[in-house]
């Protein structure tokens, strides 16, 4: 982790020490730099930071293009990561970052120039946070590290992004949970002047790439070629690996392709009760262990309660942001810190990064009343798919499904009724269904292909860089490293390149990986279309806590901060629903319910704390 600033007075070691020592949670030694008004620390295995020419860089993270770098900046491959940032940036200067691949945040000091620079990988992946006040800058890898800096940073709760959270939709890429703090967005570099702040662009995904043709064998060689260095490249690492494994093609792609390299992983899995409600993954996850005898497996019971989620971990973000399956994170992060992994593989990713446009296409097509694209659309869905039938088939699922991102204001409200928890006027003081409206995609992205536009809106706005960050902070709390292949940024250029062809079939989609998975993964995973949907089980988890959201609840009516944000009455009268209705019997059309009712109850736990100060 790093922190930092640049201050009208000077730094202290203490300050910095204290700083760091609020966000360390394994790794607790401290390598820091002063001079005057500028300090900089990391905590990066007692490493000092890394001075060169009158230039001092700190970070986190790594680097996966060494070779390439050492090759262009005469650098030793034996070279740290530190080394090869410090490198790039007396050779191209403040936009160096666009030609480092990894996941990283790092912040230099320019004596030379007196700038202080904070940047981020491509895809923003790790967080980096700061806040600009009466000419000073502070930054630091979370924000509680900010809250111990030498000058006060105000704990003011910003309504605008707590409001868009309870819709379930905080995908914004600066604001946080208090005002004057903000989140360095992805592929951006910060420079300050010691008056001004200024935000650059460094890289952005290419709106038209140059395709990658071939036959259909051809591209996905190519793409194994390159997802066997990617997860090599992620699995790298002085200390043991981990994969979360479940039973579906994202993990085991992961896993099979670590494995077949000689990485040593142990992997980790659910063990999701057999009256759960849904499909029991164990069978999946039994025959991939059979294809790879050697690899350690353990199963962790979830059997924390679902609301028994770490203090901490709803202090700095909005609780569960809508994620049902926290609860069983918590416990394998838990379990995977006992085992000593200090990294750990995901298969996140695979929904935006392997198919060939998202699911709520059509949607938006249909509500924007775009018939010619939609037509176009269905046209290419027949090509694709041999026939009408299967393409209509493809195409009404997702539009019996309320989308998440696209909505015009007039869904959103209808999406309202149904999350009831947000007070009314709150909600309208912040015009937060102004926001989301402002932040829909305009008719521009439209006009071409339908399916390589939509990719390409996906990749460079779609959700996945905050879902990703989320659990990064969350994995961190247990002193371990998320990483994700799937989301990274070689991986996504590859999939934007190609034709949506080599994503859907003969009524297959993921066609691609699941090609690229032959004989690595067992064909009952690779061509099993079926998803595991814990999400019966979790609801009668919601249901036996009642008592404790209605006293939560209770207790909330004397607190006015709360109260108005929070529909207190609707929360109650969700939860006597939930009482009488039992959702096991319900089927998928309240699902959303239980999503929006466990995020209201985190936010009201997050304000709790923040009205009594408990940080």
């Amino acid at each position: 982790m790093i922190c930092g600033g640049y201050l009208r007075e000077n730094w202290g070691q203490v300050a910095l020490e204290k700083m760091l020592g609020s966000m360390v949670s394994r790794d607790h030694s401290c390598g820091q730099w002063c001079r005057g008004g500028v300090g900089l620390a990391q905590s990066l295995q007692g490493l000092s930071p890394i001075q060169r020419h009158g230039v001092t860089l700190v970070y986190e993270g790594r680097l996966d293009n060494c070779f390439d770098l050492s090759a262009n900046l005469s650098v030793s491959r034996d070279a740290s990561d530190g080394e090869m940032m410090l490198e790039a940036y007396l050779r191209w200067g403040v936009t160096f970052a666009r030609e480092l691949k990894g996941d990283f945040a790092c912040s230099v000091w320019d004596s030379r120039t007196q700038n202080l620079i904070l940047t981020c990988d491509s895809l923003g992946k790790k967080p980096l946070y700061y806040c600009f006040q009466n000419g000073a800058l502070l930054f630091a890898s979370e924000i509680c590290g900010l809250f111990h800096a030498p000058i006060p940073v105000p704990r003011v709760v910003d309504d605008v992004y707590l409001a868009l959270a309870l819709l379930q939709d905080p995908d914004e890429r600066e604001l946080t949970l208090f005002q004057g703090v903000k989140s360095l967005p992805g592929a951006h570099t910060l420079c300050f002047n010691g008056r001004d702040v200024k935000l650059i662009e460094h890289w952005r995904f290419p709106r038209n790439p140059p395709p990658i043709r071939g036959a259909p064998e051809e591209i996905v060689e190519q793409f194994c070629h390159l997802f066997s260095k990617v997860v090599g490249q992620h699995s790298r690492s002085e200390h043991p690996v981990g994969v979360f494994l479940s039973g579906g093609l994202d993990s085991t792609a992961v896993a099979a392709y670590g494995l077949n390299q000689g990485v040593s992983l142990s992997g980790l899995s659910w063990a999701l009760p057999k009256d759960h409600g849904g499909q029991d993954e164990r069978l999946y996850i039994e025959r991939f262990k059979s294809r790879w005898p050697n690899m350690p497996h353990t199963y962790v019971a979830p059997d924390r309660g679902l609301l028994d989620i770490p203090p901490e971990a709803l202090q700095f973000q909005c609780g569960y942001s809508g994620e049902m399956r926290h609860f069983v994170l918590h416990a394998t992060l838990q379990r995977a810190a006992e085992q000593g992994l200090q990294t750990l593989l995901t298969g996140d990713g695979g929904d935006h990064t392997a198919s060939s446009h998202g699911d709520d296409y059509p949607w938006e097509l249909l509500v924007r009343f775009r018939w010619s694209h939609l037509l176009r659309l269905l046209r290419e869905e027949r090509q694709l798919q041999r026939g009408w039938r299967r393409s209509l088939a493809s195409l009404v699922g997702p539009l019996t499904r309320v989308p998440g991102k696209v909505l015009l204001a007039a869904r959103w409200r209808a999406f309202l009724r149904e999350s009831r928890f947000v007070n009314p006027d709150f909600l309208e003081a912040t015009g937060a269904l102004e926001r989301l409206q402002s932040r829909m995609p305009s008719g521009r992205f439209l006009e071409t292909n339908a399916s390589q536009d939509n990719r390409w809106l996906m990749y460079q706005y779609g959700p996945w860089q905050s879902l990703a960050r989320e659990k990064f902070r969350l994995s961190r709390l247990y002193g371990i490293e998320c990483r994700f292949p799937l989301l990274d940024r070689e991986v996504m250029e590859f999939c934007l390149a190609v034709p949506t062809s080599a994503f859907r079939d003969r009524g297959w989609k993921r066609l691609l990986l699941r090609r690229a998975c032959r004989g690595l993964v067992p064909s009952e995973i690779l061509w099993n279309e079926r998803k595991v949907a814990p999400f019966p089980d979790i609801a009668e988890r919601l249901v036996s806590q009642r008592a404790r959201l209605l006293a939560d609840a209770a207790r909330w009516r004397g607190l006015p901060e709360i109260q108005a944000r929070l529909n207190l009455e609707q929360f109650q009268l969700a939860l006597d629903e939930l009482e009488r209705q039992r959702f096991l019997k319900r089927g998928r059309q309240d699902f959303r319910l239980v999503p929006a009712l466990l995020r209201a109850h985190s936010i009201g736990v997050f304000l709790e704390f923040n009205c009594k100060k408990v940080y």
